[in-house]
């Protein structure tokens, strides 16, 4: 764990450094050189994540065939890309770092407010999945990207964003009918709390949700992975993480209810949240659904940037302590594959 150990202690350090009134240019150099060395951790890694070798055979097979196209046909960026940098350079590392480039550039670029407290929430919360979910956090990428787009209202690139990522993977249909019922449905703070406690206790204590959406997924295309019922049940640990998480978005969500930088979003934005934490909790019930709630993380940075740091500092504080728990417990029993962290030069990191 020493290299995520060593990530997770620098992003700290800027998190807190930025309270201080230090220079501006030397905190964004500093921001920049951050980014550049989780690049490489990126770029470097061999056999880390329990997709590597998944996408490493997409790759070596990735041509115009049957095979390829049954699996990628409603994703053909994937595949488009996987082509192309194979004609470029048909080595799979050099795939992986065409991949990174355009993930970071999308995700990063778009930190343009609390930028510190965005990259540590994108490295507690998202660093370990998307060494594994790689198309699905490309698509996050240009989602992130789309919002940016609208908070400039400039509404045609947030649309060609979201279709960008949904060439990438088509959870991003989700963002997309979510992010256009966000102007349409108003939630208040403690109707949110209300809402959010309700869904909480319904979906760990009574099956009325799951037996609901089985019943929703029987009508759609996806009714062939009812036969794999045991594996669509398969519970995600004993769940102890997920209500460790969901106590810690409640300090999120207070934060960003009584001290906005903006407030014309917030109780759109509530809506948004209980959206969230349905599919973050109905995940830990049925994990195939668990992906769906990768599809809101952008929504997730948005609150983070519309909050004012400094009337919040205690509030985020307990918000990134919680979710560090959940992070090393993960880190902890192996989750995602990630340890030992092994480089392309042979170098391992237990």
């Amino acid at each position: 764990m020493t290299v995520y150990i060593s990530i997770y202690a620098i992003a700290v350090f800027l998190f807190l450094y930025e309270f201080k009134d230090s220079d501006k240019y030397l905190r964004f150099l500093s921001h920049i050189a951050f980014i550049a060395f989780l690049f490489l951790i990126y770029v470097l890694r061999f056999e880390v994540g329990t997709d590597y070798n998944n996408y490493k055979e997409i790759f070596s097979l990735a041509k115009f065939q049957q095979s390829i196209l049954e699996n990628l046909l409603n994703e053909p960026l994937f595949l488009g890309m996987n082509i192309l940098c194979k004609k470029v350079n048909n080595n799979y590392q050099f795939f992986i770092f065409v991949v990174t480039l355009v993930t970071f550039i999308f995700t990063f670029s778009t930190f343009k407010t609390n930028r510190y407290e965005k990259t540590l929430f994108y490295l507690i919360f998202c660093l370990l999945p998307s060494f594994c979910v790689i198309r699905q956090f490309i698509s996050i990428a240009f989602s992130l990207a789309s919002l940016e787009c609208i908070k400039k209202k400039k509404y045609f690139y947030a649309f060609t964003f979201i279709f960008i990522g949904f060439l990438f993977h088509k959870s991003t249909l989700f963002f997309l009918i979510f992010l256009i019922l966000r102007n349409f449905l108003k939630l208040n703070y403690k109707m949110t709390v209300v809402i959010s406690i309700l869904l909480f206790f319904s979906i760990f204590f009574t099956n009325f949700f799951q037996n609901l959406l089985l019943k929703l997924i029987s009508f759609t295309p996806y009714k062939n992975y009812l036969e794999f019922l045991d594996q669509i049940l398969e519970s995600k640990g004993s769940g102890l993480g997920v209500i460790i998480q969901f106590i810690a978005f409640q300090f999120l969500l207070f934060a960003y209810n009584k001290f906005p930088i903006d407030s014309q979003f917030v109780e759109k934005d509530n809506f948004i949240f209980t959206v969230c934490m349905f599919f973050l909790l109905i995940g830990v019930k049925m994990q195939i659904l668990s992906r769906i709630a990768m599809t809101f993380y952008p929504f997730f940075f948005a609150f983070i940037g519309n909050v004012q740091i400094k009337k919040t500092r205690e509030l985020l504080f307990a918000f990134f302590f919680l979710l560090a728990i959940t992070l090393t417990n993960q880190l902890r029993v192996g989750m995602w594959g990630v340890i030992p962290y092994k480089t392309i030069y042979g170098t391992v990191f237990l």
